[in-house]
């Protein structure tokens, strides 16, 4: 009797932490789609002002460390930002393409 008590009792709180471990996705993945909305907005934003302005205006940007739920704030020249910005698109096209093969002599 007392088994059938232990067993019946375990089984509840497995399930009950089950729920609140499905409770407690969801959370997160609704933290994670707000996180991803303002990165959006942030990016237009960027995008929008990137044009415009002078090319030695200090622009301050407050981006995210890998790794780290800190953001931190980086301040370039337009041109600066400009020239990083076509530096990274660069180098994830030719991540993208794969090794080249070297022209034989």
């Amino acid at each position: 009797m007392n088994i059938r008590i232990c067993g019946a009792a375990l089984l509840l709180a497995t399930l009950a932490a089950g729920c609140a471990a499905t409770t407690d996705t969801q959370s997160v993945d609704a933290v994670m789609a707000a996180e991803n909305t303002a990165d959006a907005t942030v990016a237009m934003a960027d995008r929008a002002e990137a044009g415009s302005g002078d090319p030695d205006e200090m622009v301050c940007k407050v981006e995210k460390q890998t790794g780290s739920r800190i953001r931190r704030k980086v301040c370039a020249t337009r041109e600066q930002w400009e020239r990083t910005e076509e530096y990274a698109q660069e180098a994830t096209e030719k991540m993208q393409r794969g090794p080249q093969k070297l022209e034989e002599q």
